[in-house]
């Protein structure tokens, strides 16, 4: 089975997939959990988690993350897919932006595909706050007692 959070909001994303893992675990808490990164996704870790079994509990659940970021770590991806998606474990793949196609290739192995996209306010927001990674104790510096409350509940 094969649930996928992809778009250009790499929090929400990360959010959605971990709340996931925990109403997974906490339906079946002998599982176990894996997260691999896009180096660690390889043809090899496609076999062995879609083939194997855990100890006490027949599922396992996978967190790939970043994995359609490289060609040859996507191509590893759809080679495998449809044994991934016959599997008793679960996949979570967790990625940025993809093309439509690569989208609908995905949407038909996959039991979810959700797009979490930033809105335009939240892209506006975020360069501001990198630029001002100290605004909190630049405030608390200065004495401005009421920006650093505003900046803290920000």
């Amino acid at each position: 089975m094969i649930y996928a959070f992809i778009g250009t909001d790499r929090q929400e994303a990360h959010a959605k997939a971990e709340a996931l893992v925990a109403k997974l675990h906490q339906k079946k808490p002998d599982a176990e959990i894996f997260h691999l990164e896009q180096e660690q996704w390889n043809s090899d870790n496609a076999l062995r988690f879609s083939a194997s079994q855990g100890l006490f509990e027949k599922k396992f659940i996978v967190v790939i993350k970043d994995v359609f970021a490289r060609a040859e770590t996507l191509e590893v991806f759809f080679d495998h897919a449809d044994a991934l998606k016959e599997s008793e474990s679960i996949f979570i793949i967790v990625d940025g932006e993809l093309s439509a196609a690569h989208i609908k290739k995905l949407e038909k192995v996959a039991e979810k595909v959700q797009t979490i996209e930033e809105s335009k306010s939240d892209q506006k927001k975020a360069p501001q706050q990198e630029n001002n990674i100290f605004a909190l104790t630049d405030a608390l510096g200065a004495g401005n007692t009421l920006r650093a409350w505003n900046l803290y509940n920000e």
